[in-house]
């Protein structure tokens, strides 16, 4: 629960893998032309936010992103069944990453943080952010001309504080005409 100031050495440790807030959007989009649609996301973070560091700044739990869907097959708004997507966004969130990271602490400099054991476990979490881009791929299931069901998985880059979160998301899709 301490924020660690102690003096790791290089542990070539492997890359790590965590969880990130769990969102909730609400989202607008517009088909352009019969295979391209661009939509705006407007989303909340609820879950995962993590620790913020005595005089830094607080957890932002908003997010926006703008994303231009290309969609596969030969018009794929006038037939039924399954519709392929790729998709390209760009947008402003904030990411709380947490992890486990195994330290070894440097017998060679004074400690700065007295209690560290020479080799320890530590939470750590890591906040990425302000902006990303992101590259993915889905699909929607249409139930009725004007509603249905999507997954999609896609990668962003957050930066300027880097970190590349993966993410996957399931929803509803309802169509106003």
């Amino acid at each position: 629960g301490a924020v660690y100031t102690g003096r790791p050495v290089y542990s070539n440790e492997p890359l790590a893998v965590g969880i990130a807030p769990t969102r909730v959007v609400l989202s607008y989009e517009r088909v352009l032309f019969y295979n391209t649609s661009v939509g705006l996301r407007l989303g909340y973070a609820f879950l995962g936010e993590g620790p913020t560091l005595p005089a830094g700044a607080e957890f932002v739990p908003y997010s926006v992103e703008l994303a231009a869907r290309y969609w596969l097959g030969g018009d794929p708004f006038a037939r039924s069944g399954l519709r392929p997507f790729v998709l390209l966004g760009a947008g402003v969130a904030e990411h709380d990453l947490s992890f486990k990271l195994r330290v070894r602490e440097d017998p060679q400099v004074p400690y700065g943080q007295g209690g560290n054991d020479l080799e320890q476990t530590l939470n750590v979490w890591k906040r990425a952010g302000d902006a990303f881009l992101s590259i993915g791929a889905g699909a929607m299931y249409p139930f009725t001309e004007s509603f249905g069901a999507v997954l999609e998985a896609s990668a962003c880059q957050a930066f300027p504080f880097s970190a590349t979160v993966v993410s996957a998301s399931a929803g509803l899709r309802m169509g106003i005409k």
